[in-house]
Protein backbone atom coordinates (compact mmCIF):
# COMPACT_ATOMS: atom_id res chain seq x y z
CA UNK A 1 0.00 0.00 0.00
CA UNK A 2 2.81 2.16 0.60
CA UNK A 3 3.46 3.66 -3.09
CA UNK A 4 5.40 7.12 -4.72
CA UNK A 5 3.26 8.85 -6.57
CA UNK A 6 4.88 10.57 -9.95
CA UNK A 7 3.01 13.19 -11.38
CA UNK A 8 3.55 14.86 -15.08
CA UNK A 9 4.97 12.55 -16.44
CA UNK A 10 4.58 12.15 -20.66
CA UNK A 11 3.69 8.42 -21.46
CA UNK A 12 3.79 7.01 -25.15
CA UNK A 13 1.53 4.16 -26.18
CA UNK A 14 1.83 2.30 -29.22
CA UNK A 15 -0.75 -0.65 -30.44
CA UNK A 16 0.12 -2.31 -33.91
CA UNK A 17 0.14 1.01 -36.06
CA UNK A 18 -1.30 3.14 -33.59
CA UNK A 19 0.10 5.42 -31.29
CA UNK A 20 -0.97 7.56 -28.29
CA UNK A 21 0.32 10.28 -26.01
CA UNK A 22 -0.88 10.53 -22.15
CA UNK A 23 0.43 13.08 -18.78
CA UNK A 24 -0.07 11.00 -15.57
CA UNK A 25 -2.15 12.78 -12.96
CA UNK A 26 -1.41 14.01 -9.76
CA UNK A 27 -1.52 10.69 -8.72
CA UNK A 28 0.43 8.79 -11.14
CA UNK A 29 -2.10 7.54 -13.18
CA UNK A 30 -3.05 7.92 -16.54
CA UNK A 31 -5.80 7.22 -18.23
CA UNK A 32 -6.98 6.65 -22.25
CA UNK A 33 -9.97 6.33 -23.53
CA UNK A 34 -10.00 6.28 -27.83
CA UNK A 35 -11.93 4.67 -30.71
CA UNK A 36 -9.51 2.56 -32.66
CA UNK A 37 -9.73 -0.71 -35.02
CA UNK A 38 -8.58 -4.23 -35.13
CA UNK A 39 -9.44 -7.17 -36.41
CA UNK A 40 -10.52 -9.94 -33.66
CA UNK A 41 -8.36 -13.08 -33.92
CA UNK A 42 -11.12 -16.03 -32.82
CA UNK A 43 -8.15 -17.85 -31.67
CA UNK A 44 -6.20 -15.02 -29.55
CA UNK A 45 -8.20 -12.30 -28.01
CA UNK A 46 -5.56 -10.50 -26.40
CA UNK A 47 -2.72 -7.88 -27.83
CA UNK A 48 0.56 -6.35 -26.50
CA UNK A 49 0.42 -2.75 -26.14
CA UNK A 50 3.98 -0.80 -25.67
CA UNK A 51 4.06 1.39 -22.96
CA UNK A 52 7.06 3.85 -21.97
CA UNK A 53 8.40 7.37 -19.85
CA UNK A 54 9.18 10.15 -22.99
CA UNK A 55 10.23 13.44 -22.36
CA UNK A 56 12.18 12.83 -18.57
CA UNK A 57 15.63 13.86 -17.84
CA UNK A 58 15.99 10.81 -15.30
CA UNK A 59 14.25 7.78 -17.60
CA UNK A 60 15.64 7.01 -20.74
CA UNK A 61 12.33 5.31 -23.01
CA UNK A 62 14.08 2.12 -23.71
CA UNK A 63 14.74 1.63 -19.61
CA UNK A 64 11.11 2.10 -18.96
CA UNK A 65 8.87 0.59 -21.21
CA UNK A 66 6.77 -2.08 -20.59
CA UNK A 67 3.99 -4.22 -22.23
CA UNK A 68 0.21 -4.62 -21.09
CA UNK A 69 -2.21 -6.41 -22.48
CA UNK A 70 -5.83 -5.50 -24.56
CA UNK A 71 -8.61 -7.86 -24.72
CA UNK A 72 -10.79 -7.72 -27.81
CA UNK A 73 -13.50 -9.90 -27.80
CA UNK A 74 -13.68 -12.01 -30.67
CA UNK A 75 -16.59 -12.53 -33.28
CA UNK A 76 -17.40 -16.09 -31.42
CA UNK A 77 -18.11 -14.92 -28.49
CA UNK A 78 -21.36 -15.28 -27.54
CA UNK A 79 -21.78 -13.63 -24.02
CA UNK A 80 -19.56 -11.65 -21.57
CA UNK A 81 -19.00 -12.28 -17.60
CA UNK A 82 -18.82 -9.67 -15.26
CA UNK A 83 -18.08 -10.80 -11.69
CA UNK A 84 -16.78 -9.62 -8.17
CA UNK A 85 -13.76 -10.26 -6.40
CA UNK A 86 -13.82 -10.13 -3.06
CA UNK A 87 -15.95 -13.14 -1.29
CA UNK A 88 -17.12 -13.93 -4.91
CA UNK A 89 -14.50 -15.86 -6.34
CA UNK A 90 -11.56 -14.94 -3.37
CA UNK A 91 -12.56 -15.71 0.17
CA UNK A 92 -11.88 -11.96 1.79
CA UNK A 93 -13.56 -12.39 4.82
CA UNK A 94 -15.08 -8.83 3.53
CA UNK A 95 -17.92 -9.02 6.62
CA UNK A 96 -15.34 -8.95 9.62
CA UNK A 97 -12.90 -6.21 9.40
CA UNK A 98 -10.30 -8.03 11.61
CA UNK A 99 -10.55 -11.17 8.74
CA UNK A 100 -10.17 -8.77 6.29
CA UNK A 101 -7.42 -7.49 7.41
CA UNK A 102 -5.72 -10.10 8.06
CA UNK A 103 -5.81 -11.97 5.04
CA UNK A 104 -4.88 -8.94 3.06
CA UNK A 105 -2.01 -7.69 4.87
CA UNK A 106 -0.29 -11.28 6.28
CA UNK A 107 -1.48 -13.08 2.94
CA UNK A 108 -0.08 -13.38 -0.96
CA UNK A 109 -1.75 -14.47 -4.26
CA UNK A 110 -0.30 -18.30 -3.27
CA UNK A 111 -1.87 -18.52 0.50
CA UNK A 112 -5.41 -16.49 -0.70
CA UNK A 113 -8.00 -19.40 -1.16
CA UNK A 114 -10.66 -19.22 -4.40
CA UNK A 115 -14.52 -19.18 -3.75
CA UNK A 116 -15.11 -23.24 -4.75
CA UNK A 117 -15.40 -24.75 -7.89
CA UNK A 118 -15.62 -20.93 -9.26
CA UNK A 119 -12.60 -20.97 -11.28
CA UNK A 120 -13.54 -24.21 -13.41
CA UNK A 121 -16.78 -22.58 -13.63
CA UNK A 122 -15.74 -19.30 -15.47
CA UNK A 123 -13.69 -21.07 -17.32
CA UNK A 124 -17.03 -23.45 -18.70
CA UNK A 125 -18.06 -20.36 -19.29
CA UNK A 126 -16.07 -18.57 -21.37
CA UNK A 127 -15.83 -21.56 -23.58
CA UNK A 128 -19.08 -22.21 -23.86
CA UNK A 129 -21.37 -24.96 -25.04
CA UNK A 130 -19.48 -25.40 -28.02
CA UNK A 131 -16.92 -27.65 -29.08
CA UNK A 132 -14.17 -25.28 -29.28
CA UNK A 133 -13.97 -22.17 -27.16
CA UNK A 134 -15.90 -19.23 -27.90
CA UNK A 135 -13.21 -17.09 -25.78
CA UNK A 136 -15.99 -15.51 -23.92
CA UNK A 137 -14.67 -12.33 -22.10
CA UNK A 138 -14.37 -12.19 -18.50
CA UNK A 139 -14.01 -8.81 -16.88
CA UNK A 140 -13.12 -8.31 -12.79
CA UNK A 141 -14.45 -5.45 -10.96
CA UNK A 142 -13.80 -4.93 -7.42
CA UNK A 143 -13.94 -2.58 -4.42
CA UNK A 144 -10.13 -3.57 -4.20
CA UNK A 145 -7.52 -0.71 -4.40
CA UNK A 146 -5.38 -0.07 -7.53
CA UNK A 147 -2.81 -1.17 -4.80
CA UNK A 148 -3.74 -4.93 -4.86
CA UNK A 149 -3.63 -5.74 -8.63
CA UNK A 150 -0.53 -7.34 -8.80
CA UNK A 151 -1.70 -9.69 -5.66
CA UNK A 152 -5.19 -10.40 -7.96
CA UNK A 153 -3.58 -10.63 -10.82
CA UNK A 154 -1.44 -13.45 -9.34
CA UNK A 155 -4.18 -15.00 -7.71
CA UNK A 156 -6.24 -15.62 -11.06
CA UNK A 157 -3.55 -17.30 -13.05
CA UNK A 158 -2.02 -19.11 -9.83
CA UNK A 159 -5.61 -20.77 -9.41
CA UNK A 160 -6.59 -21.34 -12.97
CA UNK A 161 -8.83 -18.15 -13.58
CA UNK A 162 -9.49 -17.15 -17.00
CA UNK A 163 -7.26 -14.35 -17.70
CA UNK A 164 -9.19 -11.03 -17.80
CA UNK A 165 -9.28 -7.47 -17.01
CA UNK A 166 -8.91 -6.63 -13.76
CA UNK A 167 -10.74 -2.99 -12.90
CA UNK A 168 -10.01 -1.33 -9.79
CA UNK A 169 -9.94 1.91 -7.97
CA UNK A 170 -8.10 4.43 -6.33
CA UNK A 171 -6.99 4.42 -2.68
CA UNK A 172 -7.79 8.06 -1.35
CA UNK A 173 -10.07 10.33 0.85
CA UNK A 174 -10.86 12.64 -2.67
CA UNK A 175 -14.42 12.76 -3.94
CA UNK A 176 -14.96 9.19 -5.94
CA UNK A 177 -12.00 7.41 -4.03
CA UNK A 178 -11.29 4.41 -1.80
CA UNK A 179 -13.39 5.67 1.73
CA UNK A 180 -15.85 7.85 -0.60
CA UNK A 181 -17.08 6.39 -3.55
CA UNK A 182 -18.83 3.16 -1.43
CA UNK A 183 -18.95 0.23 -4.20
CA UNK A 184 -20.96 2.39 -6.72
CA UNK A 185 -17.71 2.35 -8.82
CA UNK A 186 -18.50 -1.03 -9.73
CA UNK A 187 -22.08 -0.42 -11.21
CA UNK A 188 -20.16 2.45 -13.03
CA UNK A 189 -17.77 -0.37 -14.65
CA UNK A 190 -20.22 -3.06 -15.07
CA UNK A 191 -22.70 -0.66 -17.08
CA UNK A 192 -19.50 0.96 -19.39
CA UNK A 193 -18.70 -2.66 -20.40
CA UNK A 194 -21.81 -3.61 -21.40
CA UNK A 195 -22.30 -0.41 -23.10
CA UNK A 196 -18.48 -0.79 -24.59
CA UNK A 197 -19.96 -4.35 -25.67
CA UNK A 198 -24.24 -3.99 -26.65
CA UNK A 199 -24.11 -6.92 -29.05
CA UNK A 200 -23.43 -9.03 -26.36
CA UNK A 201 -25.11 -10.65 -23.45
CA UNK A 202 -23.52 -10.75 -19.93
CA UNK A 203 -23.69 -12.85 -16.46
CA UNK A 204 -23.18 -11.11 -13.39
CA UNK A 205 -21.47 -12.61 -10.64
CA UNK A 206 -21.73 -11.20 -6.77
CA UNK A 207 -21.92 -12.08 -3.47
CA UNK A 208 -24.21 -11.00 -0.66
CA UNK A 209 -22.28 -9.62 1.72
CA UNK A 210 -21.24 -6.29 0.34
CA UNK A 211 -23.85 -4.49 -2.41
CA UNK A 212 -23.46 -6.37 -5.20
CA UNK A 213 -27.18 -7.16 -5.43
CA UNK A 214 -28.50 -4.15 -5.37
CA UNK A 215 -25.59 -2.57 -8.10
CA UNK A 216 -26.33 -5.39 -10.39
CA UNK A 217 -30.59 -5.11 -10.26
CA UNK A 218 -29.82 -1.01 -11.21
CA UNK A 219 -27.66 -2.81 -13.84
CA UNK A 220 -30.59 -4.53 -14.99
CA UNK A 221 -32.79 -1.44 -15.05
CA UNK A 222 -30.16 0.26 -16.99
CA UNK A 223 -29.46 -2.89 -19.34
CA UNK A 224 -32.18 -5.01 -19.28
CA UNK A 225 -31.61 -6.86 -22.36
CA UNK A 226 -28.07 -7.67 -22.28
CA UNK A 227 -28.34 -8.83 -18.44
CA UNK A 228 -28.84 -12.63 -18.87
CA UNK A 229 -28.68 -13.65 -15.24
CA UNK A 230 -27.38 -12.36 -12.03
CA UNK A 231 -25.76 -14.84 -10.10
CA UNK A 232 -25.40 -13.39 -5.76
CA UNK A 233 -23.26 -15.98 -3.45
CA UNK A 234 -24.61 -16.22 -0.42
CA UNK A 235 -21.58 -15.47 2.20
CA UNK A 236 -22.81 -17.69 5.10
CA UNK A 237 -25.28 -20.38 3.78
CA UNK A 238 -27.47 -22.07 6.07
CA UNK A 239 -27.09 -19.10 9.13
CA UNK A 240 -29.26 -16.21 9.14
CA UNK A 241 -27.56 -13.17 8.71
CA UNK A 242 -27.91 -9.56 8.68
CA UNK A 243 -26.77 -9.63 4.66
CA UNK A 244 -29.51 -12.86 4.56
CA UNK A 245 -32.24 -9.96 5.51
CA UNK A 246 -31.04 -7.66 3.25
CA UNK A 247 -31.24 -10.62 0.41
CA UNK A 248 -34.79 -10.63 0.93
CA UNK A 249 -35.38 -7.34 0.33
CA UNK A 250 -33.59 -7.80 -3.01
CA UNK A 251 -34.82 -10.74 -4.08
CA UNK A 252 -38.75 -9.54 -4.00
CA UNK A 253 -37.50 -6.19 -5.85
CA UNK A 254 -36.26 -8.85 -8.52
CA UNK A 255 -39.51 -10.43 -8.74
CA UNK A 256 -40.92 -7.14 -9.56
CA UNK A 257 -38.69 -5.95 -12.37
CA UNK A 258 -38.40 -9.43 -13.59
CA UNK A 259 -34.62 -9.46 -13.40
CA UNK A 260 -33.05 -13.31 -13.93
CA UNK A 261 -31.74 -13.14 -10.37
CA UNK A 262 -30.30 -16.13 -8.51
CA UNK A 263 -28.77 -16.38 -4.86
CA UNK A 264 -26.51 -19.79 -5.24
CA UNK A 265 -24.78 -21.37 -1.94
CA UNK A 266 -21.81 -22.14 -4.47
CA UNK A 267 -21.01 -22.49 -7.96
CA UNK A 268 -22.19 -25.74 -9.13
CA UNK A 269 -25.79 -24.70 -8.22
CA UNK A 270 -24.91 -21.76 -10.89
CA UNK A 271 -23.49 -24.58 -13.26
CA UNK A 272 -27.10 -26.21 -13.00
CA UNK A 273 -28.64 -23.11 -14.01
CA UNK A 274 -26.48 -21.90 -16.63
CA UNK A 275 -26.40 -25.77 -18.50
CA UNK A 276 -30.16 -25.51 -18.03
CA UNK A 277 -29.61 -22.50 -20.21
CA UNK A 278 -27.66 -24.13 -22.89
CA UNK A 279 -24.35 -21.57 -21.83
CA UNK A 280 -22.21 -24.38 -20.28
CA UNK A 281 -21.36 -27.82 -21.81
CA UNK A 282 -22.86 -30.51 -19.67
CA UNK A 283 -19.44 -32.25 -20.27
CA UNK A 284 -18.32 -29.53 -17.74
CA UNK A 285 -20.30 -30.52 -15.02
CA UNK A 286 -18.60 -33.37 -13.30
CA UNK A 287 -15.74 -30.99 -13.14
CA UNK A 288 -17.20 -28.13 -11.54
CA UNK A 289 -18.74 -30.71 -9.15
CA UNK A 290 -15.12 -32.08 -8.66
CA UNK A 291 -13.46 -28.89 -7.99
CA UNK A 292 -16.35 -27.21 -5.93
CA UNK A 293 -16.05 -30.75 -3.27
CA UNK A 294 -12.36 -29.99 -3.78
CA UNK A 295 -12.37 -26.52 -2.77
CA UNK A 296 -14.42 -26.94 0.11
CA UNK A 297 -12.39 -29.84 1.50
CA UNK A 298 -9.59 -27.26 1.54
CA UNK A 299 -11.78 -24.62 3.70
CA UNK A 300 -11.98 -27.78 6.12
CA UNK A 301 -8.81 -28.80 6.33
CA UNK A 302 -7.41 -25.09 6.81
Amino acid sequence: FESDEVPGVDIEIQLHDQQWNCTTDEEGYFHLETPWVVVPDNNNPWSGAAMRIINHNRVKPDASLVKARLLTPPETAKLGIISDIDDTILHSGITSLMTAARLTFLQNARTRKPLAGAAALYRALQDGPATTSQHNPVFYVSSSPWNLFDLLEDFLELNDFPAGPILLRDLGFDQNKFLKSGHDHKLTKAVKIMEAFPKLPFILFGDSGQEDARLYLEAFRQRSSQVKAIFIRDVDPGVSSSPDQKMQHWIGDARATGAPFHLIDDSFQAAEILSDAGLIADTRMAAIAKDVQRDKNLDTSE
